[in-house]
């Protein structure tokens, strides 16, 4: 159980650390798996595990967007070169 409440301790801490300091890959990635280990192993913190995984889902949901309009004006501004010529 000890080793669990660890894991559910990281998710929590590498969910907070890439939404203040703006991780945006990596880290929300393991700070994801380490939270659903824990609550699968059946955690005493389960709140902390949850915490982990909603934040660190949070902050690959706010990167997935940033991807997607990123993507969308940088089509938008290449279309728009042979109509500035």
């Amino acid at each position: 159980m000890q080793e669990s409440r660890g894991l559910s301790i990281a998710s929590f801490v590498l969910g907070i650390a890439s939404i203040v300091a703006g991780w945006t890959f990596l880290a929300p990635i393991t700070g994801m798996i380490l939270g659903i280990v824990a609550l699968r192993r059946n955690t005493e913190d389960r709140t902390l595990a949850l915490w982990g995984v909603w934040l660190n889902a949070a902050m690959l949901a706010l990167t997935v967007l940033a991807i997607v309009i990123g993507t969308v004006f940088l089509g938008m501004g290449l279309l728009a070169i042979p109509f500035l010529g």
